[in-house]
């Protein structure tokens, strides 16, 4: 389910909650576009093969990756009518951040550890505290840090499916793959980094059972018919365990007090 607190919401109040926590941490520009849900696809005929693995253009999750791919060529696009309109060149970046609608930070980036202009900077699948094995091109698409300069050709993404005649982009295995074989493509670098660099998790809303009527008059856990369902807040990849004893590059569990999901 969405964000309760967003559920009934008009635009103009969503716009002006995202302006004034910008301010508040130091934004001096703030520039918002909300994508219309009926954003239509181009045709799937014109796809040859690139399935990211799905083995079909009809594949649900091969549909939505190509959308979201779509979204961020066209908002990359309004981005740079942004820096030219205010007189502006795409050197004024030095970085771009690139996050998922689902993800949830629980540390602060910090810009230092990403020098280098030309490169894309992800973390491995895995989330933090984790183990940071993982297999050549199989990175996260949770946070991309994309270098100042790279951005401008890496951000085609929609653009490159469709027209780039590469090898490497028709057999890459999965989404994240593809998107490790586009900075191939490109010359661009790509470091994966630790987990604890872009501290994140994917968060969701769901609904949850409401308590038993029991359990409201009595203040206790008796069983009882449940109440209406309420919205609960978890993090998908949360793992108290390894939050306790980590395995990898982690945070502070003081930083996380939130529950883990009860599913998978």
């Amino acid at each position: 389910m969405g964000n309760p607190a967003f559920a009934n919401a008009s635009k103009e109040e969503f716009l002006d909650y995202v302006s004034r926590h910008a301010r508040h941490y130091g934004v001096s520009k703030v520039r918002v576009r909300l994508m219309h849900p009926a954003l239509a696809e181009d045709s799937l005929e014109a796809v040859d093969q690139r399935y990211f693995g799905e083995g079909s253009r009809y594949h649900p999750n091969f549909r939505k990756s190509r959308l979201r791919y779509k979204n961020v060529e066209l908002l990359w696009n309004l981005t740079r009518e942004f820096l030219r309109d205010e007189g502006g060149s795409m050197a004024e970046y030095s970085h771009v951040l690139w996050v998922r609608d689902d993800v949830h930070f629980v540390g602060d980036v910090h810009l230092r550890l990403f020098p280098e202009p030309w490169t894309v900077y992800s973390t491995p699948m895995a989330f933090p505290c984790a183990r940071q094995e993982h297999q050549l091109g199989d990175v996260s698409d949770r946070v991309l840090l994309v270098g100042g300069r790279a951005a401008d050709s890496f951000l085609r993404l929609h653009s490159i499916h469709r027209d780039l005649p590469s090898i490497d982009l028709d057999n890459a295995r999965h989404p994240e793959n593809f998107l490790y074989a586009v900075a191939k493509v490109l010359g661009l670098p790509w470091e994966v980094v630790a987990q604890d660099w872009l501290p994140s998790y994917i968060s969701v809303h769901y609904r949850a059972a409401g308590p038993t009527t029991e359990a409201i008059n009595n203040n206790n856990n008796l069983s009882g018919s449940a109440g209406p369902p309420t919205a609960a807040f978890c993090l998908r990849g949360l793992n108290r365990h390894l939050l306790m004893e980590p395995r990898g590059p982690c945070i502070h569990p003081a930083k996380v007090p939130y529950d883990s999901c009860p599913f998978a």
